[in-house]
């Protein structure tokens, strides 16, 4: 049995190596290096898994001041077919871990929802976008065992999405603000707290980030269009089941 059990998990660890790559660079302290690229393969991992069918992404990952962001094509030295990665999480500090996984954790979410075509940074949806990568970290931080962590650091977030009531009638009304401002962090950490039931339920529904639609149109318009980009190539399933647990009322 003892054989067994080996044989299956050496057989996904392969798979998993087939299609997934992270590359920790030389700008890392070399004391650090393997074990942040340790940290970075187990955090990849527990994602990758959810993911159905797999992608295929090399990513090399920079410690870089300008961190943590992943860059665009047109901006990255590096060969098209892959991700350049920065992140600068504190390494004086003990617990640094945690603030890597956070980091990696929203970047490897920008990686998914195939930042190169989507263009984040030009769209006026961009505060979804960021709200589903924090949603990613949050996750990530929890599975890892690290949700307190989190969960203080983004106290007042989770303080203010418990008290409303009714989220369509707040998302609507806070919309154009958050168009505006996709960087919103406080919000943004209120929809991610919002949806991070559905997703630790539900892990599957992180593959719905990939069909996020190249579009400016407003949120009602844009979750349809959403839907039918699934459809075409997944299931429409996984992001009617984010709609309805965005606008669902707070019991």
């Amino acid at each position: 049995m003892k054989w067994g059990i080996g044989l299956v998990s050496l057989l996904a660890f392969c798979s998993v190596a087939q299609n997934l790559s992270i590359e920790v660079d030389d700008t890392w302290p070399a004391e650090f290096r393997q074990e942040v690229e340790t940290i970075l393969e187990e955090a990849a991992e527990k994602i990758w898994e959810h993911l159905d069918p797999k992608p295929n992404y090399k990513i090399v990952v920079r410690y870089d001041s300008a961190g943590p962001m992943v860059l665009y094509r047109e901006y990255s030295s590096l060969p098209d077919d892959t991700v350049e990665m920065l992140l600068n999480p504190d390494l004086t500090v003990s617990g640094f871990k945690a603030q890597l996984i956070f980091q990696f954790g929203h970047e490897f979410g920008h990686v998914i929802q195939d930042y190169n075509r989507l263009r984040s940074t030009e769209s006026k949806n961009n505060w979804l976008h960021e709200s589903l990568c924090e949603l990613l970290a949050i996750w990530l931080l929890k599975a890892e065992g690290e949700g307190q962590i989190i969960d203080s650091f983004r106290a007042r977030s989770i303080q203010l999405m418990e008290q409303i009531r009714d989220w369509k009638p707040f998302i609507q009304a806070t919309e154009e603000l958050l168009r505006d401002n996709g960087y919103a962090r406080k919000l943004n950490a209120m929809i991610a707290y919002k949806l991070y039931p559905a997703f630790k339920e539900n892990p599957k529904l992180f593959n719905a980030f990939r069909f996020l639609p190249k579009s400016d149109s407003e949120l009602e318009k844009y979750l349809e269009e959403w839907a039918d980009n699934a459809t075409k190539s997944f299931s429409d399933e996984l992001v009617e089941e984010i709609k309805e647990v965005l606008f669902q009322e707070h019991e």
